[in-house]
Order: C-alpha cells, then sequence, then structure tokens
C-alpha cells in the first residue's frame, strides 16, 4: 500500500537551532501513528511543516506521492490536511454549533442557490450530527465560552473534522484535561473515521497506548525510535531520554 504522507530527511533551523535534524515519516492511509518526545523534541515543528505553517530548512514532504513541500497551509488545507493545535483556536462568542458551522462552510462545494439561508440548515443538521458523534451534542447551541476545557477540545476535534480531511493533525489533544475527561476523549479518538489517517503528538502515554498504532519518539530533532506502543514502551534508549530511567546496571 503506497504511503498517503511520505517526509524525507526533514531539517529545520531556528537560528543556531536545530529544531528537527533529518527526521523521516511515512503515514499509511487510515494509520495511527502518534510522536512522543520530550520537551523540545521537535514534535510540534513537525506538525508544522506537514500543515505548511512552517517551511523545512531542507528535506523533502509528499502526499498522495505528490511534492507538498512548497504549497502553502491553505492549499494543504484544501487538499485534506486538517490539525489542531495545543491550546484550542475557537470563535468564542459563537455557539458550538456555529463554530462546527463556520468550519464546515469553507470546505462545502455551493451549487446554485445554497448561498441562501437553506445553506445554513442543510449544514447545521450535518454538523449537529458530528456533535452528537463526538457526544457534546447537547452543547450545540452554548457559546463556546461557557464550555469546559475538555469540551472545547473535542470541538476543536470536530472543527477539523468538518473539512473531511483526509490526514489529521492533533497536537497534544489532552493538554490540560482532567483525570475524567481523558476516557471520552480515548472514546471519540477511536471513534474517528477510519478513512482519515490520524498523526497525534502527545505526553499522555496512557492515550497513545490506546490510540497509537505505530509510535515515533523523537529527541534533539531526530529520530530515535519506531515501533508498537509495547516495543517503544520497553525500548532501553527510550526510557534513558524520555522517561528519565537510567540503562541497566547503572547506578542512580
Amino acid at each position: 500500500m503506497s504511503a498517503l504522507l511520505s517526509a524525507s530527511r526533514l531539517h529545520r533551523r531556528f537560528g543556531h537551532l536545530w529544531a528537527l535534524a533529518g527526521v523521516d515519516l511515512e503515514l499509511a492511509p487510515g494509520a495511527r501513528h502518534a510522536v512522543i518526545g520530550p520537551n523540545g523534541a521537535g514534535k510540534t515543528t513537525l506538525l508544522n511543516l506537514i500543515a505548511g505553517t512552517v517551511r523545512p530548512s531542507s528535506g523533502r514532504i509528499l502526499l498522495d506521492g505528490d511534492d507538498i513541500t512548497a504549497t502553502s497551509a491553505a492549499r494543504r488545507s484544501r487538499l485534506g490536511i486538517a490539525r489542531t493545535f495545543q491550546t484550542p483556536a475557537l470563535c468564542a462568542s459563537l455557539s458550538a454549533l456555529d463554530n462546527l458551522i463556520l468550519g464546515a462552510w469553507r470546505h462545502a462545494r455551493p451549487t446554485a442557490g445554497q448561498w441562501r439561508p437553506g445553506r445554513y440548515r442543510r449544514l447545521a443538521v450535518r454538523c449537529l450530527r458530528q456533535l452528537d458523534r463526538l457526544g457534546i451534542g447537547h452543547l450545540a447551541d452554548h457559546p463556546v465560552h461557557t464550555l469546559s476545557h475538555g469540551q472545547r477540545r473535542l470541538l476543536e476535534i470536530a472543527v477539523a473534522l468538518a473539512a473531511h480531511p483526509r490526514l489529521l493533525l492533533l497536537d497534544e489533544p489532552a493538554a490540560g484535561l482532567s483525570d475524567s475527561d481523558l476516557p471520552h476523549l480515548v472514546t471519540c479518538l477511536r471513534r474517528l473515521p477510519a478513512a482519515v489517517t490520524v498523526l497525534l503528538v502527545e505526553h499522555d502515554q496512557a492515550l497513545v497506548a490506546a490510540v497509537a498504532e505505530v509510535v515515533t519518539v523523537l529527541h534533539h530533532g531526530q529520530r530515535l525510535a519506531s515501533g508498537t506502543p509495547e516495543q517503544v514502551a520497553t525500548d532501553p534508549a527510550v526510557a534513558e531520554v524520555y522517561l528519565g530511567t537510567p540503562p541497566a546496571g547503572e547506578g542512580r
């Protein structure tokens, strides 16, 4: 099976700092792939390069075999790449449903007459179903500023899905969530459409183990390890640099 996304030898330098130094990444269609690593490992930079908000210093990114390395973020969105951010980017004064409709509106293909109020109503029906699937349909009419942090996280995922992406980039969706919010987030991530490829950056190891099929570990901007969650969890190099565990036989 050919890769949906293929990134090769990605480098990104900020001044004298190499945030990424030769990272390769390949995602099959429908993959559930997580990227983990200590703070400063280059995880968010990798997402930014794939989303197009930052350009690589060198390297190449292919989407379905087409070179998108120099393609703008807006164009990549139209090609099917959507993302969320560490801090939910929503319109606080609008309702949850209107935030979702706003996200869907830009990607709906209008035909004759669809710019009228009827188009809003059709999108509202579709978006309400999306909110229901994420378990927040009862919040459709609530202004975003009244929602909890966990509810905003789910709404941002719904907004990203409104674009009907082929590739969904999730930047630390569990950040700031309470322990009681995490099980529902895991359930929602497991229920994402099988056709959507997911690349997840996350620190919460329980969430990663529950959602990801493959995990890549970054350290100092380079790939340290890659494998199943079980393989990565038992890798001595990962334990040393990410979990703070010294190699076997070494004293504290």
